[in-house]
């Protein structure tokens, strides 16, 4: 259909016809893993003839770029018998990127309220400091959470006094500082000479979260 062919970024519905439509559009799961045909859901209906609907896959266009999607697969049937299967489908990208959104606004709230818990009940700072990194990690979804002290002293060293996540005791082999020089352009540098948030939404620049107090 040319409006298949279309979504799927190829120039016509020639370069799908004829072809096995799972190593084209189907052939690798959402985490990257290869997706073998006998676990297709979509194939699932020639072998059962039973009808299938998924919404938590990806399918992958002709570019090789891929897209969440809503499908369904119906059997076709001639005397009783499977001998074919209509498969239709949506592109969900702006619903899967909203339900996104929902969950990251969710995980915020609750972290936010645990955080709150603790703050009421804390008796020792220290232990406060890496209860909240704990819960921005296990409940906010973070890789790494910490919290720095700014030292006044020739290096502007940012001192670490709590953190959670992502290699416990990463932090003890850097050297942090809020120097105005490269080493200290980082979030943590930026955030502390600014006196304002800073933010890298790319994680290919940055490889971890940080939670900076000063």
């Amino acid at each position: 259909h040319p409006a298949c062919a279309r979504m799927m970024r190829y120039d016509n519905d020639q370069g799908l016809l004829g072809k096995n439509m799972h190593e084209l559009i189907h052939h690798t799961q959402p985490d990257n893993r290869p997706y073998p045909e006998d676990d297709c859901p979509i194939y699932h209906v020639l072998r059962t003839g039973e009808g299938t609907h998924v919404d938590t896959e990806q399918l992958w266009r002709a570019d090789g770029s891929s897209f969440p999607a809503e499908y369904w697969s119906y059997p076709i049937r001639r005397d009783g018998d499977v001998i074919g299967a209509v498969v239709t489908f949506l592109d969900i990208t702006e619903r899967y990127q909203a339900e996104q959104s929902l969950k990251r606004l969710n995980r915020s709230l609750q972290a936010l309220s645990a955080c709150n818990e603790v703050l009421v009940r804390a008796t020792d700072e220290m232990e406060l400091l890496n209860k909240v990194c704990r819960i921005i990690v296990d409940i906010g979804g973070y890789h790494l959470a910490w919290v720095g002290f700014v030292e006044h002293d020739e290096a502007k060293t940012i001192r670490p006094v709590a953190q959670a996540g992502y290699e416990e005791g990463y932090l003890d082999t850097v050297k942090l500082t809020w120097a105005d020089t490269e080493r200290g352009r980082g979030p943590g540098g930026t955030a502390v000479r600014t006196g304002k948030p800073f933010i890298i939404r790319d994680r290919s620049e940055e490889h971890t979260s940080e939670l900076q107090s000063h």
